[in-house]
């Protein structure tokens, strides 16, 4: 079991407002990079952590090596397609904890809550007021149709077709991703009101 942290996109949203700037390699507040930043808040938890990224992402991997943590390089144009290849790395486990790698802000309760969730359900989500977040759980039970995934929409196809664990969280990192400077601008300053 682990989580299977999504490395691999172009950041293309950030780079429409930013064309020079990948966005995992923006430090934030604190120092690190948006990517080194989510990969500790998923190596506190003390789960398994597997990186999905692409051979281009040379920072995301020099911190993989730094950090000693296992990586696999892919061009894949879709979440998807990075979903199916992480699952393929990691047959052995026995649940997989979707975590995109622009999110530096979840708790480590939210992902050990997800991940025992995953004994009794298939699939488990946060959602904070409603609206739905991640990381997202799949159980052993959901390998075959991880890797059958549809390249267009990440795992929305599984979410809709099997019985997903909604779990209501206080913690509002489940919903912020960085796709602009403005997203950039308020995980920011969440960190200072912290």
């Amino acid at each position: 079991m682990g989580i299977l942290l999504m490395a691999a996109g172009q950041g293309q949203r950030y780079r429409a407002q930013a064309p020079d700037v990948f966005k995992l390699d923006v430090p934030l507040n604190s120092g690190t990079s948006v990517f080194e930043s989510t990969l500790e808040s998923c190596l506190r938890t003390g789960l398994a952590v597997f990186v999905i990224t692409r051979p281009e992402h040379l920072e995301v991997i020099e911190t993989c090596r730094r950090r000693g943590v296992g990586y696999s390089c892919h061009q894949t144009a879709t979440l998807a397609e990075s979903i199916v290849a992480g699952v393929k790395a990691r047959p052995d486990w026995s649940r997989w904890l979707i975590h995109l790698a622009d999110m530096p802000r979840v708790e480590s309760s939210t992902f050990l809550t997800l991940n025992d969730l995953l004994t009794d359900h298939a699939m488990a989500r946060p959602v904070y007021h409603s609206a739905p977040g991640h990381p997202v759980g799949f159980a052993k039970s959901m390998y075959a149709a991880l890797l059958a995934l549809p390249p267009g929409e990440g795992a929305r196809p599984l979410l809709r077709r099997h019985d997903c664990y909604f779990l209501e969280t206080d913690d509002d990192g489940v919903i912020q991703d960085i796709d602009t400077p403005e997203d950039l601008d308020k995980v920011n300053a969440h960190a200072k009101l912290g």
